[in-house]
């Protein structure tokens, strides 16, 4: 065989690997079983009523129940107020963990002004948009894919907001797979 021909096929096997690692990286990123997972909401816990109690002279006393007392729930900051020809802007950004393993679920949210419309998050060339909770509060929930050892690293996340003017920001943390 020729050397050129040689060199040719190794190519072609070569391509046809990487295409492999991404048809593999690309179905257990979330496209196909895993992927974004819902949000979940936490209802409040109910108040325990007492048991019943006797008293020294044996009779039961039946505690009266307590007066309903209303969960306290922490809402979103309020946004900083930004007209819509402002440019967006990106306040903070944070994840529920740097260093995730296959399998974690990892959230993240982000607070924007408040004429951000939408964001992005970005990873290795795949991006997933982030749920508007409210104005200037997005948040995403992922399930980390199991992935190869040797995709174990550290990644960039890149954080894009965008305004309705299609005016965009970015912000970017880094996230450790191991």
């Amino acid at each position: 065989m020729s050397r050129a021909l040689i060199i040719s096929v190794l190519a072609i096997l070569a391509l046809a690997g990487v295409a492999a690692l991404e048809l593999y990286s690309h179905m257990l990123s979330g496209i196909g079983s895993g992927g974004p997972v819902p949000l979940q909401s936490i209802a409040p816990k109910r108040g325990v009523t007492p048991l019943p109690t006797r008293s020294p002279q044996g009779r039961v006393a039946f505690p009266q129940p307590a007066a309903a007392v209303s969960p306290t729930v922490s809402a979103a900051p309020p946004a900083p107020k930004f007209t819509q020809n402002e440019s967006p802007k990106i306040m903070s950004v944070s994840l529920s963990s740097p260093v995730v393993t296959g399998g974690q679920v990892v959230t993240g949210t982000v607070q924007t002004s408040a004429n951000v419309t939408s964001v992005q998050a970005s990873i290795a060339g795949y991006s997933s948009g982030l749920q508007k909770v409210s104005s200037g509060y997005f948040a995403l929930s992922y399930r980390v894919p199991n992935l190869p050892f040797f995709l174990h690293r550290t990644y960039t996340i890149v954080v894009t907001a965008q305004n309705a003017r299609g005016e965009s920001v970015s912000s970017s943390l880094p996230i450790t797979i191991r």
